[in-house]
């Protein structure tokens, strides 16, 4: 690999994995390189920019990534085998996300018919296209596919489609153009409870595509991560609270819908607005929060579990009253 100042971190480390810690021993500040915001930024950082963020003139940072990587190699040959990248196939690899390319001998069955499956170009898609692009997946038989295009890759559409019983396969052949290959291997039902998709990721790629990538990546590693210790519903709780005190209220609406959808009790939402209330002021809530849409959607979840209205009955009231077509409300 010929190293020079615009060769990107990303493209080092695909090559060689061990260059991600690696960093780290050349300039203490690269160990960020292996934190979760760091691995976001790494596609799109080169080493002319790792120099300006280290003082590291260019030329020694190359020498130093050149040392390092001959000193791995000198290491691998005394303990065995040489070691070397290892080689992408052309054709795509299953089940995988981020766009990485496993060895061909790892591709599922079904990829053999994957070109032939109908092709559905979400590129520069307006308003909130999951309700459709669902209906058209829930119509694809076992046995079946679909391939997705879009911009970015389409990580909130990838627990929907596994619970839909999908299989998948992600390939980046371009540019701004990922293609997710959708198989459907089960017939599953399909998530319960699906509120707000984060349709305003849609608004990133008009301004830069890779951009959205990282945006859709924060959020997936917001809302998705494993090792995100608090449960959902209370973590969004804690964003409905933050974006009340912040007057955000059409993101305050959508955290509480979400939140009670997922089970959350209406006397958790009671603690969390008294608490508001003492914190932001009688005045303010009674003045901002009282008259919002954000209290509306509020008031009919008391109101009709007061009445004895089964939770899913309300979820769907709240989402035909309180949807993206709501101007309060949506985020497109």
């Amino acid at each position: 690999m010929n190293l020079n100042a615009q060769t990107k971190v990303a493209d080092i480390i695909k090559t060689y994995p061990f260059m991600k810690a690696g960093m780290a021993d050349i300039n203490a500040q690269f160990k960020m390189l292996q934190t979760p915001m760091g691995a976001m930024m790494m596609r799109r950082v080169t080493i002319a920019d790792m120099s300006e963020h280290s003082g590291v003139p260019v030329d020694e940072l190359v020498a130093a990534i050149t040392q390092r990587i001959g000193d791995e190699a000198c290491a691998a040959a005394d303990s065995g085998p040489a070691v070397t990248a290892e080689p992408v196939s052309d054709a795509p690899a299953g089940d995988v996300s981020h766009s990485e390319q496993p060895p061909a001998e790892t591709l599922p069955a079904w990829w053999k018919s994957a070109e032939d499956f109908p092709v559905v170009d979400v590129r520069g898609a307006h308003g909130n296209f999951f309700p459709g692009l669902k209906k058209r997946a829930e119509a694809v038989a076992v046995g079946e596919g679909m391939t997705v295009v879009q911009s970015f890759e389409p990580l909130p559409l990838y627990d929907v489609m596994e619970a839909l019983g999908f299989e998948r396969v992600t390939r980046r052949p371009a540019e701004g153009e990922y293609r997710v290959y959708f198989y459907r291997a089960t017939e599953g039902a399909g998530p319960e409870g699906i509120v707000f998709r984060p349709v305003a990721l849609l608004n990133f790629p008009l301004i830069d595509d890779d951009l959205a990538d990282l945006a859709v990546e924060f959020w997936d590693l917001t809302w998705n991560d494993e090792r995100r210790y608090l449960p959902q519903t209370t973590r969004l709780l804690l964003s409905m609270a933050h974006a009340l005190g912040a007057g955000r209220m059409r993101q305050a609406s959508r955290e509480l819908i979400k939140t009670y959808a997922l089970g959350c009790e209406s006397a958790a939402l009671d603690d969390v607005l008294e608490l508001i209330a003492w914190n932001s002021g009688i005045g303010t809530f009674a003045s901002e929060i009282g008259p919002s849409t954000f209290f509306r959607a509020y008031r009919i979840i008391k109101e009709q579990e007061a009445k004895g209205t089964p939770r899913a009955q309300i979820v769907s009231m709240l989402t035909e009253r309180f949807g993206e077509k709501n101007p309060d409300v949506g985020v497109q």
